[in-house]
């Protein structure tokens, strides 16, 4: 499945690209260039629509998600509480290589964790460190 998001800022497109391994449950995001909360939101809602996996490892080493606000990031939190119950055995990894990006994963798994998220996010700055938590460095 591939979800495209378009900024609507400046001129740089976001591109948010998912992969479903079944056979071993796992969904892995590739984020790439500048993403707005309105890209995640649309990938929410594709992703909640079709087969959901126990495991998700989101990439965002080659994306920038400087211009989502935390008006957006509550948005993003609201709609993936609304659809939690369906992952409430779940892991998901977020994947950052700068330190901005690290930071503001961090403040999203917060936010998450005030509101109950029903699945464990975890933020990394190494891939390996990543599909180590969730289990995948046998799979």
């Amino acid at each position: 499945m591939v979800y495209n998001g378009l900024s609507t800022k400046g001129d740089k497109m976001g591109r948010i690209t998912t992969t479903r391994e079944i056979d071993i449950d796992l969904t892995t995001v590739v984020a790439e260039g500048q993403l707005e909360a309105e890209d995640f939101l649309g990938w929410l809602r594709e992703y909640y629509s079709g087969t959901v996996t126990e495991l998700v490892l989101w990439d965002f080493t080659d994306a920038d998600i400087s211009q989502i606000s935390d008006d957006g990031f509550e948005e993003i939190v609201k709609a993936s509480k609304d659809r939690d119950k369906a992952r409430a055995w779940g892991k998901t990894a977020f994947v950052f290589d700068d330190e901005d990006g690290y930071k503001k994963g961090k403040d999203y798994v917060s936010l998450s964790e005030s509101r109950d998220m029903e699945f464990e996010i975890q933020v990394f700055k190494d891939m390996s460190a990543a599909r180590s938590w969730l289990g995948l460095e046998q799979k």
